[in-house]
């Protein structure tokens, strides 16, 4: 699969290889990926509605790899709510894991439905 954010630019000018999604043909994380663009999307949102307060997310800085915790909205119970567990090389590049956890279901494998979910979530965010 290839998200349709990857689509629409396979291979950004400064980019010198191509994208490759995140997301399998089942909508699941996969770790063999490069620049894919829903997450550096996701990112991206993040930064920009909650980068002050970090009051969604957390970054473990390393020096080439990157640890951010970005927190789900919603209730109880539901898919919304949790967290998402990401490690990436720099502030691009590969994303070696993105983990959906939340206090009443095990870790598990992020997917397309909700990285899509948590894009709405943050862009109807006020800054």
């Amino acid at each position: 699969m290839s998200c349709s954010r990857c689509l629409a630019d396979l291979q950004p000018k400064h980019f010198g290889t191509p994208r490759q999604c995140a997301f399998d043909v089942d909508g699941r994380f996969t770790p063999d990926n490069w620049n894919c663009a829903t997450i550096g999307y996701l990112l991206d949102l993040v930064d920009k509605k909650h980068n002050q307060s970090r009051q969604y997310q957390t970054d473990i800085q390393g020096e080439d790899e990157s640890m951010r915790i970005v927190w789900g909205r919603g209730h109880d119970y539901d898919h919304e709510s949790g967290w998402v567990i990401f490690t990436y090389y720099k502030h691009r590049g590969r994303a070696s894991s993105a983990v959906h956890c939340g206090d009443f279901w095990p870790p598990r494998p992020l997917t397309f439905e909700h990285a899509e979910h948590l894009i709405s979530v943050y862009e109807a965010l006020a800054l």
